[in-house]
């Protein structure tokens, strides 16, 4: 990453601008990291993350799942012929948009005040680096939604097209979780130790396992539900 050396207080726009100096090469490297979670994580607490990746990244996601819906509805249509049409469904994007940002930036942010001011941790991530960590592992649901787009071509498989949306649904939410997980507990493990309380580690990852099994259950619910047409 470019070096963070910006000037300035709080109410400064150049004081924001470290959150945004990243380049291409930087943002595809950390794209792949999130993506790859059989590498080692290095330790980087000390960085303060960038907000660019996880802001466009985010945004892609919310695209591509619309996108995803879309087509499969249109196809869905397109097969099962008639005067069926598909019925533009656009609170979908806005869906997605309130619950993709709003998971990635309100559990970054109550997990870090209440590990930091609750539990006077040390050592521990910025709160732009755990947003950075949440935004980028969102990266691995770009190809789950593409793979969406399946379903439309399964309208009369119920089996298998219910198999499909499960398959895609978990490999995401996994993939996202192990991401998340590997990058966060070392950081987190030490700071518990720091304050002596190593257990302290386990409840705040299992806070955090908890909310992402139910940001999991919301992207089953609204985004690989069931394909639907109007006459």
């Amino acid at each position: 990453m470019v070096p963070n050396n910006f000037e300035g207080g709080l109410f400064s726009i150049n004081h924001y601008r470290r959150y945004f100096n990243i380049n291409t090469t930087d943002f595809f490297i950390n794209v792949i990291r999130s993506i790859n979670v059989v590498q080692k994580f290095e330790d980087q607490e000390e960085e303060i993350g960038d907000l660019y990746g996880p802001i466009w990244v985010t945004a892609t996601v919310c695209f591509i799942l619309f996108f995803s819906n879309t087509s499969s509805n249109l196809l869905k249509s397109w097969l099962i012929g008639g005067d069926d049409k598909y019925q533009y469904n656009f609170s979908l994007l806005t869906g997605a948009i309130s619950l993709l940002y709003g998971y990635t930036v309100l559990i970054p942010f109550i997990f870090y005040m209440i590990s930091v001011f609750y539990f006077k941790l040390t050592k521990f991530f910025t709160l732009s680096k755990i947003i950075s960590i949440y935004g980028y592992a969102n990266s691995v649901w770009i190809p789950s939604a593409i793979f969406g787009v399946l379903r439309g071509l399964l309208v009369n498989h119920s089996v298998l097209n219910g198999i499909l949306k499960w398959v895609i649904v978990l490999i995401g939410g996994i993939v996202s979780a192990v991401s998340i997980g590997l990058k966060v507990y070392p950081v987190l493990k030490n700071s518990t130790i720091i304050v002596g309380n190593e257990k302290l580690s386990f409840g705040l990852m299992g806070c955090l396992a908890i909310a992402h099994l139910g940001f999991i259950i919301a992207i089953k619910v609204l985004f690989f539900g069931d394909l639907k047409v109007v006459n």
